[in-house]
């Protein structure tokens, strides 16, 4: 049986026929080697990675000249997470053959898995030299340039995308890296562009609604934001009820689900007693670590989290589309006032000052490596006498106020933090909390205790205005932004601004 014959058994789904194929095949002259690679790929269709990966490799060995063993190779590597191996693979490829495209490209791509968006984007440039219009690799390009920081590379790339194909992808990458540059008009424009050419864009409209949002342009933003509800959500809405839309009369029964982050939830939670002062009959369905904290609001009926029974329900909303569907179209006027969660404030009445400080936020977060930062970042803050200090801090990074100079100096109620009801209620005896971009720094707005808010110099959410250190959806909050020296530079003003 030939090669081709073999390759058409596997195209059409016939594995038997193509593994009885290569045995046939081995006995052949010189067929050795061609039988061990496509058996290799008979086993690699049956979900034998390991064994695929052997006749692979010895194919590849025996065969050094086939590029389609070393490419195919490659690919089966990188689906088994052996991110090095299948690099080295498609580097001998391009070594033999340059304008190999497909190389190039998936080259670029395990590079990127590896985190070396450099090396990765010298790849894709490769590819576009091949193919200059390529809009995959264009796309993948400006990717690794906007997570670079080098937003004015990433546009001028965007913008080539947005010129090579007629999809929205393009103009709406372009947003996003004008947005980065705080070039703002320009950057809606692009997202303008890119609904116009897909109506229903929802990561457009989304970034859009960021923009607007961040513009305090509440009416159109709140209804662009809706589209986030076009994302998959997690399996606690409740598609059997109808959507609240204000007219039901007191008594009905609604839920109230929160379909974002827990800092969004702690945020938009003030938005729930109005419904109750509506007369509306209130669950409220969050994440587990909020189900205390959310049983604090006045006029909420029930609080579950998500492995709970639902109570029965009229009709439903989601938690971040209250102010859309409660007509507030000025959020500088009517974001309902803080305190609104928690028992109340026990702040000291003596010295030592008491601050809580939390350094770093969930590593998931998209922009987190450039809100979180290390204690020993903070060292002139801490240096800072008639302080008691208490870390508030969750995760990994909790464990560096036990560590080097901080050992002793802190207080760890890491421990404590069990939920954000228990972490209220240490906040509660606290005069400030210095927190990051993170859930504690909205819960201690939504409290009322003093808060300093540590943001980023890129990146900024749309609910931190620019300018100035007041935001007007906590009144106890002060916002401070990294300068370009970085974050012992803000430090030391803290410092100065703490015992001042």
């Amino acid at each position: 049986m030939t090669e081709p014959a073999i390759i058409a058994a596997l195209m059409r789904g016939d594995l038997a026929a193509a593994e009885a194929g290569c045995r046939v095949l081995a006995d052949s002259p010189d067929g050795a080697g061609p039988a061990l690679y496509l058996l290799g790929l008979v086993r690699h269709r049956q979900n034998r990675i390991d064994t695929a990966l052997d006749l692979l490799a010895r194919a590849a060995a025996a065969l050094p000249h086939r590029l389609d063993i070393a490419f195919n190779h490659g690919v089966i590597l990188r689906e088994a997470g052996r991110l090095e191996a299948a690099i080295a693979e498609w580097t001998r490829v391009l070594v033999q053959a340059p304008d190999h495209r497909d190389a190039a490209f998936n080259r670029a791509r395990a590079l990127t898995d590896l985190g070396d968006d450099g090396a990765a984007a010298d790849s894709y440039r490769a590819v576009l030299t091949l193919r200059p219009g390529d809009g995959d690799a264009l796309a993948n390009l400006g990717n690794c340039l906007y997570r670079l920081g080098r937003f004015d590379e990433a546009a001028a790339v965007f913008a080539r995308l947005a010129d090579a194909e007629g999809t929205a992808r393009g103009p709406a990458n372009l947003g996003m890296a004008l947005a980065a540059q705080n070039r703002r008009e320009a950057a809606e424009a692009a997202y303008r562009q890119a609904i116009a050419r897909e109506p229903g864009a929802a990561t457009a409209h989304y970034n859009l609604a960021m923009l607007l949002l961040e513009d305090r342009r509440w009416a159109e933003g709140l209804a662009e934001f809706e589209w986030r509800l076009a994302q998959p959500q997690p399996g606690s809405i409740r598609p059997d009820l109808p959507l609240w839309r204000g007219g039901e009369p007191p008594g009905t029964r609604i839920l109230v689900w929160n379909d974002q982050g827990m800092g969004d939830a702690i945020q938009f939670l003030r938005h729930v007693r109005p419904l109750a002062e509506r007369g509306l009959r209130v669950t409220v369905l969050v994440q587990t670590p909020l189900v205390g904290l959310a049983a604090t609001i006045p006029g909420v009926e029930r609080v579950v989290g998500p492995h709970d029974i639902l109570p029965a329900a009229d009709i439903q909303a989601p938690l971040l589309s209250l102010p859309h569907l409660l007509g507030a179209a000025d959020l500088d006027r009517s974001w309902p006032g803080a305190p609104y969660v928690g028992a109340g404030r026990k702040p000291s009445s003596a010295p030592p000052r008491r601050v809580g400080l939390v350094w770093a936020g969930n590593p998931d977060h998209a922009n987190d490596g450039r809100r979180s930062l290390a204690l020993d970042e903070l060292a002139p803050l801490l240096a800072a006498d008639g302080i008691e200090w208490t870390a508030l801090q969750h995760g990994g990074a909790a464990a560096q106020a036990g560590q080097g100079p901080w050992a002793g100096r802190i207080r760890d109620r890491s421990a404590e933090l069990t939920d954000f009801a228990a972490t209220a209620a240490i906040m509660a005896g606290l005069d400030l909390v210095i927190s990051v971009d993170t859930a504690p720094a909205h819960l201690a707005g939504a409290m009322g205790v003093p808060v300093w808010v540590l943001l980023p110099d890129t990146g900024l959410d749309w609910r931190w205005p620019r300018g100035g250190p007041a935001t007007g959806l906590y009144p106890s909050m002060r916002l401070y932004r990294r300068p370009p020296e970085g974050w012992p530079a803000l430090a030391r003003r803290l410092a100065a601004d703490l015992i001042g």
